[in-house]
């Protein structure tokens, strides 16, 4: 190889680089090196040396010299230089480290001449130099030259083949005071080349500063070779767009015309670590990502007082548990409450998912234990933000008279508090449990847990290594009590009574706050009206002393003033049979039953009488034959009842022919002999049967076929897809979501 070549192929650069022609391959993908179209027989395509890495580029220029090289002596001595010094120049304007800097390079630059006046040319001279410096052979006073000639902070500092060029050519042109280095300072105007690089660099991709430097140089070729068009590499080139605008073309145009002007990517990073932060990431990052690079002021609630503010946030908990209804592993949800003055945790919740009703159950807890805030702070989810909290009239914290202030949608930074509390809450209590699922868990154990509890669950529909609902609702009191009196870096320190200098705990600041302030007076929730306050709320219409409210029809006599008008009804999910009307104005009228003007709707006929007479007749022989074999013996149905209750059952079934139906397994006609069997198999000839329980409410049926799926037939199958397309199953549905028993949630092959 007698010199360097303009481009070169894969196959040369793996046999330059001594590794694999794919590797090389993989390494320049992964790098982006620029590439053209080969021109010659075999076609293909090739790099261009100009664009390649520096350490490609050097070891180029060794295997080029190889040959020459062998004939160089091992120890090098300095000589005397063969060209004419320049004249003499004043350093004294120099600061100390800049004339170290400049005598240092003028060093090389001697010894470079010196290698030349022995006969040999520059790029064997620079080669060795540099060859010699990485192995240590330089004389000592160039080894210590070499580490201050360059001029950068760090540990990577000397020499490099490019550096040296540079060197050398900088004299040249320039003298001696040209190899002053020269810093980029805060304030200086950037050159004009950076302001291209920017457009390159500063992408959402966030390519790499030796990505976009190639691209940099690769648009400069570019334009310099005129735009053409209809070639490969136009295909391929990267920001070619950015190259068209006429600012960015001249800048790249005139860089082109004068080659050494472009900047080295040493030169890029120097501009770009001198570039503020901010500026840096302008267009790498937006949104919530670029604002961790912008000022902002800090929130002080040194002057509030305790349930002064309350604010609020839940999280899924990073631990699996048992689910009490589907017989799953789920990941149960956090709801927790935060005084905001003290940090102190007034309430919490724990449900299967975020929803308006846990967020009503947290402040309850926190409102009925520590008092009335005068505002709720929290973002803009659809637990916090729903018409049971914040309805005129009706939602609770209206009711109380509670402001509610949510966050500016996408700037967590506003909740910092309480995010920074929900992670000091729930992290340390996720890793409590075997089945914790943090990203600090061990891998191997995390996943071996899983498998191993899954099997559980598919073989007997559950698993003991799960912790339950229970558990977690015991251990999350104890976190938060915990938590309580920790002490909080937030809160201000003292003196704590064995002379240590420590911050308070919310406890504390609690405590003191209250101290400090006796005439404060704190709001609390009427005991009387504790549990009704909480309830949800909806309007309805009343008429003939009724009003519909689920599906299901009230009645309450002392509405009869209120026909025709709306009144505010609360009520309580898990008990649907009672409910309280209260006038808009929000004074309470009455209670109100689920059908509370039912009756029968007409007495038993004549017929219907002596047809239940006949049944409970042959009950009554039954029981007689079975008493002659077995005195004092029971009859016990399938059910658990006793035949007593099972004649009930079969009498009030001729009542509502919709019930139930009864039969009596292998009964002996009237007059009939009573077969002679042991008296063990006397139970099942006589056991009565239950074709279906009896449900006095609609969601009970579906509750129960929910929890027992097995037992599901055509029947039941339809009316369920009836049912969930009802008013009242919308109604309900949070509560069966809740239990784990939506009907998107039943992982039955039937439900579909």
């Amino acid at each position: 190889m007698s010199e360097i070549k303009e481009a070169y192929t894969t196959r040369e650069l793996a046999k330059i680089e001594g590794v694999a022609p794919k590797n090389l391959l993989r390494r320049a993908k992964r790098e982006d090196w620029p590439f053209r179209l080969r021109s010659g027989r075999g076609g293909g395509f090739e790099y261009p040396t100009v664009t390649l890495p520096a350490d490609v580029r050097e070891k180029i220029a060794l295997a080029v010299s190889a040959e020459e090289r062998e004939s160089l002596p091992v120890v090098l001595e300095p000589a005397t230089p063969a060209v004419p010094q320049a004249p003499v120049v004043s350093l004294a304007h120099l600061s100390s480290r800049e004339r170290d800097v400049v005598l240092s390079r003028k060093a090389f630059i001697d010894a470079v001449y010196n290698f030349e006046t022995a006969g040999h040319t520059r790029r064997t001279a620079i080669i060795t130099l540099v060859e010699g410096y990485k192995n240590g052979t330089l004389p000592q006073n160039l080894m210590d030259a070499a580490y201050i000639a360059n001029a950068r902070r760090g540990s990577s500092r000397g020499i490099s083949i490019t550096r040296l060029y540079d060197w050398c050519s900088t004299y040249e042109a320039k003298g001696v005071l040209g190899l002053v280095p020269i810093n980029p300072q805060k304030g200086m105007a950037p050159p004009a080349w950076l302001h291209v690089f920017l457009q390159l660099w500063q992408k959402p991709q966030k390519p790499s500063v030796q990505q976009s430097y190639n691209e940099f140089v690769t648009l400069i070729e570019w334009v310099g070779a005129g735009m053409p068009e209809g070639t490969a590499l136009l295909s391929v080139l990267p920001g070619k767009e950015i190259a068209r605008k006429p600012h960015n073309s001249g800048i790249l145009k005139e860089l082109a015309e004068h080659p050494e002007n472009i900047p080295s990517i040493h030169a890029v990073r120097r501009w770009l670590d001198k570039m503020p932060k901010k500026e840096q990431m302008h267009g790498r990052a937006t949104g919530n990502a670029f604002r961790k690079f912008c000022a902002y002021k800090r929130r002080s609630t040194e002057n509030m007082l305790p349930v002064e503010g309350f604010t609020g946030d839940g999280t899924t908990l990073d631990a699996m548990f048992f689910h009490p209804y589907q017989n799953r592993a789920f990941k149960p949800e956090i709801t927790l409450i935060l005084d905001i003055a003290t940090r102190k945790c007034v309430g919490s919740s724990v449900d299967t998912s975020e929803n308006g009703l846990t967020v009503l159950d947290a402040l309850r807890a926190a409102c009925v234990s520590y008092g009335i805030p005068q505002f709720f702070y929290t973002d803009n989810g659809p637990g916090y933000k729903n018409a049971m909290l914040t309805k005129e009239g009706t939602g609770i914290l209206t009711q109380l008279g509670i402001v509610a202030k949510h966050s500016i949608p996408s700037v967590p930074q506003g909740k910092g508090l309480m995010e920074i509390a929900v992670k000091t809450i729930c992290t340390p209590l996720s890793k409590r449990f075997d089945s914790c699922t943090h990203r600090d868990m061990d891998s191997d154990v995390a996943r071996k847990f899983y498998l191993l509890t899954r099997k559980e669950i598919e073989k007997s529909a559950k698993s003991d290594r799960l912790p339950t609902l229970d558990q977690l609702l015991a251990a999350l009191q104890y976190r938060i009590e915990e938590y309580n009196a920790t002490p909080h870096t937030s809160l201000p320190k003292f003196t704590d009574a064995n002379g240590k200098r420590r911050h308070y705990s919310p406890n504390e600041y609690w405590e003191m706050k209250l101290a400090e302030n006796p005439d404060y007076e704190i709001l609390a929730v009427p005991s009387a009206v504790r549990d009704e306050l909480f309830m949800p709320t909806k309007e309805c219409m009343v008429k003939n002393c009724r009003f519909k409210l689920a599906g299901h029809e009230y009645y309450a006599k002392d509405l009869d003033l209120f026909h025709g008008e709306k009144v505010n009804v609360r009520y309580d999910m898990r008990n649907p049979k009672r409910v309280t009307v209260w006038t808009l104005d929000m004074e309470m009228i009455c209670e109100a039953f689920l059908d509370g003007n039912t009756i029968e709707y007409m007495v038993l006929s004549e017929q219907e009488q002596r047809e239940a007479q006949k049944m409970r007749d042959a009950i009554g022989r039954i029981e007689k034959r079975a008493q002659k074999l077995v005195p004092g013996a029971t009859i016990v149905c399938p059910d658990g009842s006793n035949i007593v209750e099972a004649t009930a059952t079969v009498v009030n079934s001729i009542r509502r022919p919709i019930g139930p139906v009864v039969d009596v397994q292998s009964l002996p006609e009237a007059g009939a002999d009573w077969p002679r069997e042991p008296a063990e198999s006397l139970t099942e000839s006589v056991a009565l049967r239950t074709a279906e329980p009896r449900f006095e409410f609609p969601y009970e049926k579906f509750e129960h076929y929910m929890v027992h799926r097995e037992s599901w037939t055509p029947e039941i199958t339809e009316w369920m897809k009836w049912y969930v397309q009802t008013e009242e199953y919308a109604d309900y549905e949070p509560i069966f979501a809740s239990k784990g028993l939506a009907w998107e949630e039943a992982s039955c092959a039937k439900c579909s």
